[in-house]
């Protein structure tokens, strides 16, 4: 095992080396939410007549959140590497089946972790973009059906813009994921200083 974790570890290294000397990341990023793939690649959750859209409930810390079925290409297990100077809510990068993560992390690194470390995520459907996207979860439960509440009657905003509040149809209050709006905010790059 050991071999294995050497060789994901190193694979993600020069993945990490890569990245930071390629000239066209910061266009690869602008690329990876476009306008175009925020308007029509990512299916946006359209509520039934009676108000209601359908997302997959997981746990993150004690939280439960739900990400929108329409957004959801698969759950995944793959390792992860931390990134000390990327924006908030990157965990990390990743690898899975050859395509390169971004992992986004709505908990923060345990102390200490330095190397590759396990994780488990919801796989997102990004069909234009050229990297994977993941949320990482820790537990996945049930299909549920929720409306989401109005923007303004959030009042906490500890977590980002991008996490609503939505009710079940049986009355429990969750976190409720905008993944536009997560991709949108997380693949924006900052203009390069003249």
């Amino acid at each position: 095992m050991s071999g294995l974790h050497g060789a994901v570890t190193a694979t993600l290294l020069i993945l990490t080396i890569a990245l930071q000397k390629c000239d066209g990341i910061k266009s690869a990023l602008r690329g990876a939410v476009s306008n175009a793939s925020r308007d029509n690649g990512i299916a946006v959750a359209e509520p039934d007549s009676a108000g209601f859209v359908s997302g997959l409930e997981c746990r993150i810390g004690k939280a439960r959140i739900a990400v929108p079925t329409e957004a959801i290409a698969r759950i995944v297990e793959y390792r992860t590497l931390p990134l000390p100077l990327a924006k908030p809510w990157i965990g990390g990068i990743g690898l899975h089946e050859g395509t390169p993560l971004v992992s986004v992390a709505l908990r923060h690194a345990k102390d200490g972790a330095r190397g590759a470390t396990p994780a488990k995520g919801i796989l997102l459907n990004v069909p234009t973009s050229p990297i994977g996207w993941v949320l990482e979860v820790e537990e996945v439960f049930v299909f549920v059906r929720a409306k989401v509440v109005d923007r303004t009657e959030i009042g906490n905003r500890k977590l980002p813009r991008w996490i609503g509040i939505a009710m079940t149809d049986e009355g429990r209050s969750l976190g409720w994921v905008n993944v536009a709006a997560m991709l949108a905010d997380l693949a924006q790059v900052a203009p390069e200083a003249a």
